[in-house]
């Protein structure tokens, strides 16, 4: 289990502690804390395929066997499906899904509503992983991240994408001129990769390399060289920032706002 970041305010995370919101993929997993309106605590781990991370959690962190006032959980699982609500069937979720992703796992299906972009996210969560989070953390909120991704969409008359990376994965949400084009997660082993589903995507959608707004989050660093290769190829390159109405404490200045976007957005949606 790789640590990338833990930041945390060792005078407050003792007693007080209100809202624990998690992201957790298959093979990452992050948090934040926040007590009275500022998020004093964040942790991001990646693991390797086998590692049993979920046993480790309660000794790196007991803060999180805290009880908490509210609890949101976020699913970061590549096995979902955007579906427009005059097309969800609820009943054919599954074999809409096993038509897109070779799930081969024991998995439980959920849907969440967007309202504001007319469509459902249907979505497939490894059964470990949902009973997991069912035994720790019972009263939390559960929808799939790219909810909150859309909600906290800005609307905009140009064509955007975001993009946002961790370890050999990257997603990708494609707007045209407000309008959802496409959400899906792509694996990649070399630049080469990321490069090529990029420009694809600018191809498939007919969208200008010059013109197009490329939104960067995640774990990526602005001297790497994802970074300058991409700069070669899009002009409007941006990072995204953390909303203006959360409070921080002083220690996440040490690291980039996106980092931390994703968590953000989560916030800002169940606030």
């Amino acid at each position: 289990m790789k640590q990338f970041y833990y930041i945390k305010n060792e005078s407050q995370l003792v007693g007080g502690i209100s809202e624990l919101f998690l992201i957790v993929g298959k093979q990452h997993f992050s948090f934040a804390i926040r007590n009275s309106n500022e998020i004093i605590c964040s942790a991001y781990y990646e693991t390797a395929e086998g590692d049993n991370w979920k046993l480790k959690l309660a000794e790196f962190h007991p803060e999180l066997l805290h009880r908490f006032e509210k609890i949101t959980v976020a699913f970061d699982v590549p096995e979902m499906a955007i579906i427009p609500n005059s097309l969800f069937d609820e009943s054919a979720l599954k074999m809409h899904l096993q038509t897109l992703h070779p799930i081969t796992q024991n998995v439980v299906l959920y849907f969440d509503s967007i309202q504001n972009k007319e469509v459902q996210i249907g979505y497939a969560v490894a059964k470990e992983l949902h009973d997991w989070v069912n035994e720790k953390y019972p009263s939390a909120i559960c929808f799939h991240l790219t909810g909150s991704l859309l909600k906290n969409f800005k609307s905009t008359d140009k064509d955007s994408l975001l993009v946002d990376f961790r370890s050999g994965e990257f997603l990708v949400i494609v707007f045209k001129k407000e309008q959802l084009q496409l959400v899906q997660y792509y694996s990649f082993s070399s630049l080469a990769d990321i490069l090529y589903y990029l420009l694809k995507i600018c191809e498939q959608f007919g969208l200008s390399q010059e013109e197009v707004i490329i939104n960067i989050s995640g774990l990526i660093e602005k001297d790497s060289a994802i970074y300058q290769e991409l700069y070669k190829y899009f002009l409007n390159i941006e990072f995204e920032k953390n909303a203006e109405s959360l409070n921080f404490v002083e220690a996440f200045n040490e690291l980039p706002d996106y980092y931390f976007s994703n968590i953000s957005k989560i916030i800002t949606c169940a606030s």
